[in-house]
């Protein structure tokens, strides 16, 4: 199964795994389980919208470098994800570390459900990667306190 359709197939699934995590994060007081499943949603399905995108040799090259202007993750869901967070007190570095969880827990499920992996999935993979890139992009600055 293509990994854009794993993710839309498996939202609950990813959903629950991510809660999971961003839980552990901040004090259980502070934490709004209905935030980041409302979030969630929205934001794995613009994910999966940004993959089903063609995107040139070029495209694909500017992503790696994270120029921002190359984001389609700088409004909608990402950016009320992070507003949320924010109002919860979570760190750059936590918010960070939400995404590279995420990253994890979709493509250790996706590689559990898949039973062949051919070109395709590698490629899949590879744009699911450049998406979660993309959308930490913009708050790069605010984890490093050097760049």
């Amino acid at each position: 199964m293509r990994l854009a359709a794993f993710i839309r197939a498996n939202i609950e699934s990813i959903s629950v795994e991510w809660e999971r995590f961003a839980a552990t994060l901040v004090p259980a007081e502070e934490f709004s389980a209905s935030v980041l499943r409302d979030s969630i949603v929205e934001l794995l399905t613009e994910i999966a919208a940004d993959m089903d995108e063609d995107q040139t040799a070029e495209e694909q090259h500017e992503k790696s470098e994270a120029h921002p202007d190359r984001s389609n993750f700088t409004k909608g869901a990402v950016v009320r994800h992070a507003l949320d967070r924010i109002q919860m007190g979570l760190s750059a570095r936590q918010f960070i570390s939400e995404f590279r969880a995420l990253r994890a827990t979709v493509i250790r499920l996706w590689q559990r459900d898949s039973l062949e992996h051919e070109r395709a999935s590698l490629n899949d993979m590879i744009r699911f990667n450049e998406a979660i890139d993309q959308v930490l992009v913009p708050y790069r600055p605010l984890a490093d306190p050097l760049g």
